[in-house]
Parts: structure tokens; sequence; C-alpha cells
């Protein structure tokens, strides 16, 4: 909540819409979190540990993604991990 401002929204026209609240994440964290959980699934999966050297792309927080990307997204196949009974 530290990171918590003020911020003008303005529509794609650059209409004044008003202010609201915005925040901005701190990057650096999320991306060691994203980075656990990958090497935590991979190991669930593989029962290997995910060697140290392999880079693990940073994340993107691009919220207006292309339409197409969003439709390819939601084609692919689903997996779920945890208990199954």
């Amino acid at each position: 909540m530290k990171r918590l401002c003020w911020t003008e929204i303005k529509s794609k026209e650059r209409i004044h819409l008003g202010r609201a609240h915005a925040f901005s994440p701190d990057t650096n964290r999320i991306q060691i979190v994203i980075e656990k959980i990958i090497r935590g699934l991979y190991y669930h999966h593989t029962q290997r540990i995910l060697p140290l050297h392999y880079f693990i792309e940073e994340y993107s927080r691009n919220l207006d993604l292309p339409e197409e990307f969003l439709r390819m997204m939601a084609s692919l196949s689903r997996h779920d991990i945890g208990d199954e009974g």
C-alpha cells in the first residue's frame, strides 16, 4: 500500500474521465515469486531440479494484449495441479 497514489484516468480518445487510485507493483519481487513457482512446478512434474543457469524470462504486465493472443491463450489445454481426489 506504500505505492498507492492518485492518477488521472483518460479514455483511448484522451478524454479526461476522472481520478482513481493506482499503484506501481514491485516487479522484482513479483519476478522472484514467478521463478519460484516455475521451478516448483518443474520439480513437481519431473522430480528434477531445474538447473539454476536456466533463464526464466521476465514477465510482462501488458494489460492491452492483442485479441489474437487472448484467443490463443484461451485455446490452450489446461493442466490442474494439486489434489486430484
